[in-house]
């Protein structure tokens, strides 16, 4: 992931593009009785309020 952090940022270096990546991640605690469906749209929702509010952690 490294690598293509670096590649993606000196390409942009190169054409004189302002590009800087980010990434966002979504993170949910499993709960008793929770199903893997579940689990994974908490994550899911907690990863897009987090794009949605850059800078901030969900």
């Amino acid at each position: 992931m490294e690598v293509s952090l670096r590649t993606l940022r000196e390409t942009g270096t190169e054409n004189n593009l302002p590009y800087e990546p980010s990434m966002s991640w979504g993170l949910a605690q499993a709960e008793p009785g929770d199903s893997l469906d579940s689990l994974v749209n908490r994550a899911d929702a907690a990863m897009y309020g987090r794009k949605r509010g850059k800078a901030r952690a969900s």
